[in-house]
């Protein structure tokens, strides 16, 4: 699993490095020389390594917690990040990971992507700002647009 930690008093880049250092993997992901989320990246641990990091006192690290009663963290499938990575990694500038640009509704058929830089991302297909592109929406986190996809290079999936 994936945790999403947030980290105060402008950090960021601290924290991430420690928690390299302890062996853990981090995934900040950066777009346009600038972190997608400016205060927060993501854990790829076991639940008990990560309660095992917390205890750490990584000062500016906390975790997210899915609701106030605090007993369980915002956490996120591989399978989630891996898109994201994809869509992040590509450094196309035409990807679309700035929330206030996303469609208001994704109504697209579900697909994935066979071939290109965007290989594995599965997502909804739609025409956006002119172009075909597939939406990836992760509760949570966000809505990423991957950039312009031939329709040759989508499969539909169910």
């Amino acid at each position: 699993m994936w945790y999403l930690v947030r980290c105060t008093l402008n950090r960021l880049m601290q924290v991430h490095e420690a928690v390299g250092r302890l062996g853990l993997e981090a995934f900040l992901p950066v777009y346009d020389s600038r972190p997608l989320f400016p205060d927060s990246f993501l854990v790829r641990a076991s639940r008990q390594d990560f309660v095992d990091l917390l205890s750490q006192r990584i000062t500016g690290l906390a975790p997210y917690y899915k609701d106030a009663s605090r007993q369980d963290f915002v956490a996120f499938a591989d399978s989630q990040i891996a898109m994201l990575r994809t869509i992040v990694d590509s450094h196309n500038p035409n990807i679309l990971v700035d929330q206030s640009l996303m469609p208001r509704y994704l109504d697209g058929d579900m697909v994935e992507v066979i071939d290109s830089t965007f290989k594995g991302v599965v997502g909804r297909y739609l025409k956006f700002k002119g172009q075909r592109r597939v939406f990836v929406e992760i509760p949570g986190l966000g809505c990423f647009g991957t950039a312009y996809v031939p329709k040759d290079m989508v499969r539909a999936v169910a």
